[in-house]
């Protein structure tokens, strides 16, 4: 007997460890022909981080995600990671990614802006350039940049950051704390005119998503 079904599932879940220190961290840094390298200790365990964290330091320096060499999981050459574990990847060590690219950006800005006749805090990274804010047509080639700060001034555009996250025992008197510091929401409704269904779990699953194809 084929039933109509109306479900909805929702879910929660922290990010890292409870409590507990799990820091990550990377190092970025930015060649004289426009890309970037970027080690870090994480691992591909088929999810797709190297990915996401490629994107992010694409997007801190400027860069299109092709620029991007992601070196992982190499014990001669990339700094610490926790672990591919506990969902924490995208989080924290992206994270600490965002802050190494931004740190290497910090010095191609430092060099850049006497180049272009304006402060640092006056410019920004865009379209694989070093630009002006309010005024892109004066910019700079991040490449370009990169040879200057390097060959000229002498200041390789490397970055390096850790990030760790920030979290509170729970006080066993008054059950206060901070065991987490970030936490996954989603919400998946379902309704099939074919028959009953079943709420979907995933946290990938975005809100709204239709499970028509799973039957009780």
């Amino acid at each position: 007997m084929i039933r109509r079904g109306r479900g909805i599932g929702c879910m929660w879940y922290p990010i890292g460890f409870t409590v507990a220190a799990n820091p990550s961290a990377a190092t970025v840094n930015v060649n004289e022909d426009g890309t970037a390298i970027l080690r870090t200790g994480t691992v591909e365990t088929g999810q797709g981080s190297l990915t996401v964290l490629g994107q992010i330091a694409a997007e801190e320096l400027g860069l299109a995600p092709d620029d991007i060499q992601v070196v992982s999981a190499d014990t001669d050459t990339t700094p610490m990671d926790t672990g591919a574990i506990a969902s924490r990847t995208t989080y924290v060590t992206g994270n600490a990614i965002q802050r190494a690219a931004a740190a290497a950006k910090a010095i191609l800005f430092e060099a850049a802006a006497p180049m272009l006749g304006v402060k640092p805090e006056q410019l920004e990274a865009r379209d694989r350039k070093i630009q002006v804010k309010g005024f892109p047509q004066k910019n700079l080639s991040v490449g370009e940049v990169a040879f200057h700060s390097q060959i000229v001034l002498g200041r390789p555009p490397i970055g390096t950051a850790s990030y760790n996250p920030p979290t509170v025992a729970m006080d066993p008197e008054t059950g206060q704390g901070k065991p987490f510091s970030t936490y996954v929401y989603a919400t998946s409704r379902v309704a099939s005119p074919w028959g009953s269904v079943l709420p979907c779990r995933k946290k990938c699953c975005s809100p709204m998503t239709d499970r028509r194809s799973i039957r009780t």
